[in-house]
């Protein structure tokens, strides 16, 4: 029987205070015995410096972005400029093999020169004119960012421009004199996730407490935004409120201050161009409005217009084009080979899940393997598609060693549309797990891997997939590894930006919603006396979305009942639990060298062996215990 761990009586609660002495002392020594059990000897470093050699590759591709001006933008990072430069070329330097960049702004010097441990954001630039931006900087590389005004002709920071302290900022251009900003005016103003619930209009040299309100949203919407559409001829200013995730209500905000709704579904993607209404439908759009959009068309834009191409395999290293539309599409650039594909393939299965669906999953590996270590990697949430891709890691920190690596398609995400997301929402969200449990048997049927050779890692609410595969289907792994993962389903929205994904989880203070949440919530399902899998909790201190007290509560809970539980905090890192590329190789050495020890080294175990007959039995008849 599970120990009830309520908000009422949860003793891990103080471990929730980032700066807590308890819970620092706590994080310390468990970064303390991971560090001690992994990273020391000749292996880890190894494989530390292999990856470090991928993520700084000279030859990597410096993907671009347009502004409008005729330049290509590159925000740079490598062994000589770990914090990164923000640099612009223009076409036909880009098309060389070495191009000749126009540094902007060095990231590594200005830390340098404040004390400030500066990880680059974003950047906003005027249009038209293209002659001053808006750069967004974070501190250890946290959401909340400091934003200062940058002048592109200049290359240096504007004295008394636009500046705004550390917040969760939303800033846009209406003109050289004028930005809409959403940021912390003080009590009231940000929503229960920790976003603007304000916006309003500042005028330079002026404080930004004399900036006019131009719209509110209410406490429980995510948040509130206003933008600037500056093409000549076709300005205009638009505000939304983000009802939920998922749901906006847009407005044309008029030069008098009246707002005019845009009458498409709150849950459509919208966006405008010249005259164009563009729209991607989440739903069926039944009850269109009357009026000037009163009928669906579909159309193509003028033809001319320049496009750039990147595609990539799991064994096929991307390759960036240029191309018109209506036109021929030339190759701009090649990324390196990273690892060997000879003798590797890859391969598409059909799992079948509890209820019938038949779900989709990618085999990387030796296509003649039979058995071995195998790495099952899915994420299953936001309408996010898990797709193929190239990467240079997993290639050399697991591909090369002979592992299989495996992606699974499983419903929640957007490989399939809207309706595969939607099919895991909310009281569905079982269905995400079933699938992902189902293709982990069908690993085993087919011959692929064994139980204890099974290795499952995944992030964020690819984490919450882990520490649900942990607790509710023990028997089918042999490791987990969760990464800034959510994992306290009671209180997962009381904690920063939390309460914003309540349409995809649902409300854990109604009583309906806790009802099914608490049966998969994996601190709350963590049991004493189970055969547990060894698994790995990574997080950061500087997570400001996911808060680093889900990993650091389900760790105690674990250690508590005596389970196998490695824990790594980063300091730094915000929620990619790592501020530049030593961090990321670290973080990914350490999940790699964790999982390769557990699978295929000489202290792999797992309580009990599990034929694949027995697991395929398990996740069809629905017991996970």
């Amino acid at each position: 029987m599970a120990t009830q761990v309520d908000e009422g009586d949860d003793p891990y609660l103080w471990l929730e205070e980032l700066e807590g002495a308890d819970a620092v002392r706590w994080v310390r020594e468990r970064n303390a015995e991971t560090a001690a059990a992994l990273t020391e000897g000749e292996a880890f470093a190894s494989l530390r410096a292999e990856i470090r050699q991928v993520l700084d590759a000279d030859d990597r591709i410096p993907y671009p972005g347009w502004r409008g001006d005729g330049f290509y933008y590159n925000f740079w990072t490598d062994t000589v400029h770990p914090r990164g430069v923000w640099r612009r070329t223009p076409l036909d330097q880009y098309r060389r093999s070495e191009p000749e960049w126009d540094v902007l702004l060095d990231l590594d010097a200005l830390a340098a020169e404040e004390g400030e441990n500066w990880v680059w954001q974003q950047v906003t630039v005027l249009r038209p004119g293209y002659r001053r931006c808006l750069i967004s900087l974070s501190r250890g590389g946290a959401d909340a960012v400091v934003v200062r005004e940058f002048d592109l002709v200049r290359r240096d920071f504007v004295e008394d421009g636009f500046t705004l302290p550390e917040a969760k900022t939303d800033v846009c251009w209406i003109d050289v004199d004028h930005i809409f900003v959403g940021t912390d005016f003080g009590p009231g103003s940000l929503t229960s996730s920790g976003y603007p619930r304000v916006v309003k209009r500042w005028r330079r040299g002026t404080p930004v407490s004399a900036a006019v309100v131009v719209h509110e949203g209410r406490a429980d919407d995510v948040a509130v935004h206003a933008w600037h559409e500056p093409t000549p001829g076709f300005a205009r200013d638009f505000v939304g409120r983000s009802l939920d995730f998922y749901r906006v209500r847009k407005h044309l905000l008029t030069g008098a201050g009246e707002l005019v709704p845009i009458d498409v579904p709150e849950d459509a993607d919208s966006d405008v161009h010249r005259e164009w209404l563009l729209i991607r439908l989440r739903s069926a759009w039944t009850d269109p409005p009357v009026g000037q959009h009163s009928r669906i068309v579909e159309t193509d834009p003028d033809h001319g217009d320049a496009y750039l191409l990147d595609s990539e395999g799991f064994l096929q290293p991307a390759t960036l084009r240029l191309g018109q539309v209506g036109g021929p599409a030339e190759t701009l650039k090649r990324a390196p080979a990273f690892f060997d594909p000879e003798g590797l393939a890859v391969r598409q299965f059909f799992a079948t899940s509890v209820d019938g669906t038949r779900v989709p999953y990618f085999v990387v590996g030796k296509a003649d393997a039979a058995g071995g270590p195998a790495l099952l990697t899915g994420y299953g949430g936001y309408e996010i598609p898990m797709t193929p891709n190239y990467s240079g890691v997993i290639g050399r920190g697991w591909l090369a060693r002979g592992g299989t690596y495996v992606v699974a398609n499983i419903r929640g995400g957007g490989e399939y549309g809207p309706r595969w997301h939607r099919a895991a929402l909310r009281e569905n969200r079982l269905r995400a797990y079933e699938d992902f449990a189902a293709v982990a048997a069908d690993l085993v049927t087919r011959g692929i891997t064994t139980p204890r050779q099974l290795g499952v890692e995944g992030g964020s609410n690819g984490g919450l997939l882990m520490g649900v595969m942990l607790t509710r289907y023990p028997a089918l792994f042999g490791a987990v590894v969760a990464h800034v993962p959510v994992l306290d389903m009671r209180r997962y929205h009381r904690l920063l930006a939390g309460a914003s994904w309540i349409a995809e989880y649902g409300d854990p203070d109604r009583e309906e919603d806790w009802a099914y949440l608490r049966e998969y919530s994996p601190y709350h399902n963590v049991r004493a006396g189970e055969a547990y899998p060894p698994v790995l909790l990574v997080t950061s201190t500087r997570d400001d979305r996911v808060h680093p007290a889900h990993a650091r509560k389900t760790a105690a809970r674990l250690r508590e009942h005596g389970h196998d539980v490695a824990y790594h905090e980063s300091v730094e890192g915000g929620h990619g639990a790592a501020a530049n590329n030593e961090q990321r190789a670290f973080v990914w050495t350490l999940t790699l060298e964790f999982l390769w020890r557990k699978l295929a080294g000489p202290d792999r175990t797992l309580p009990r062996q599990v034929s694949p007959g027995d697991a395929a039995e398990r996740v069809g008849r629905g017991i996970h215990r």
